[in-house]
């Protein structure tokens, strides 16, 4: 591993999956970081693809990259294998289709501590991209720091794992990501299962500059809503246990879990099962769901109804065509 004596070495967990199409650009862009000391871990779990061949290469390239292989775990196994492999005093996790603008880690290591020295959770805004690395302009997200127990309970405002930078001893205490979620078919929730375990002991800081380039999945999701019910679930119960007075947080962060499910589903053109993910609401939920179909009609009708050149006119007018490992400002 080759790094700057001068500054603490930061750990980089990129779990990998069948990554292929995306994981060169990944991985230039954490090597394009303005913090040079590095120690970056590929956990490629269970490829099928050129993952490996990919990571391979760029190792040979650069002597901080560093391959680890395994029998394919899930997203939490895969980045407890690769922090656990490090002794770095900070851990920074990022997916191997999302990207970093040249910042990130430098802008956010000068807020791992506060000014008794005590360790702090960082994250930052992010921008989405498509699957040919277009950057989506968006607006600001919220600046939401300090003791966040109860609005990480609300709403999953960090929005992913890749913006995160975490010191160890946070890292430690919680015990890593939660791999048991996978193991019960509940997988979907290990980033916010972790947030929320973080809340209760650390502060919260982040960076209000969209550094990270977090891409837009198209995938399919007709198996993946129960699972992701199940997972929120499983984390919700497990927090309420521990934070009573979280209760009522969990159970509108659940109502607005669900919306944004059906809103994916109208996006696909899968009105029926749109509405049937907002049933998943319950019988004593009837206002909230009836109030809920107006604006799953507009997605529906934006995503689906409007002719494909009329959206991509509009678009045209506001995306902002860069390659994402160019950009060292903010988007």
């Amino acid at each position: 591993m080759i790094c700057d004596e001068s500054k603490p070495v930061v750990a980089i967990v990129i779990p990998a999956f069948d990554a292929e199409a995306t994981i060169t650009e990944t991985l230039e862009s954490v090597r394009a970081q303005s913090w040079p000391a590095l120690d970056i871990v590929v956990v490629d779990d269970g490829s099928s693809d050129r993952t490996t061949d990919l990571v391979e290469q760029q190792a040979r390239e650069d002597g901080r990259i560093r391959l680890i292989r395994q029998e394919n775990g899930g997203v939490a196994a895969a980045r407890n294998r690769g922090a656990q492999s490090s002794n770095a005093p900070f851990i920074a996790f990022l997916d191997a289709d999302d990207v970093w603008a040249r910042e990130k880690i430098a802008a956010q290591m000068a807020l791992v501590q506060d000014d008794e020295g005590n360790p702090q959770l960082v994250y930052c805004w992010f921008a989405q991209i498509d699957r040919h690395s277009t950057v989506y302009p968006v607006g600001n997200q919220r600046i939401i720091e300090g003791d966040v127990l109860e609005e990480i309970s609300r709403s999953n405002f960090v929005g992913n794992g890749s913006s995160l930078l975490v010191p160890r001893e946070i890292f430690d205490r919680i015990g890593g990501f939660d791999a048991g979620l996978r193991e019960n078919d509940a997988q979907g929730c290990e980033d916010l299962l972790f947030l929320a375990l973080a809340s209760r002991h650390y502060r919260f800081r982040v960076v209000p500059r969209h550094l990270l380039g977090y891409r837009l999945s198209h995938g399919s999701m007709s198996a993946s809503v129960d699972r992701m019910l199940r997972s929120f679930d499983f984390v919700a119960e497990r927090i309420i246990a521990l934070e009573g007075g979280t209760a009522a947080a969990w159970a509108a962060h659940r109502k607005d879990l669900i919306r944004w499910l059906a809103g994916r589903a109208a996006m696909g053109g899968r009105v029926g099962i749109a509405l049937n993910i907002l049933g998943r609401m319950g019988p004593g939920s009837v206002g909230d769901i009836v109030s809920s179909i107006p604006e799953l009609a507009r997605t529906y009708f934006r995503a689906v109804v409007v002719p494909g050149w009329l959206k991509r006119a509009s678009r045209s007018a506001r995306i902002m065509r860069r390659r994402p490992r160019y950009l060292d400002i903010d988007w």
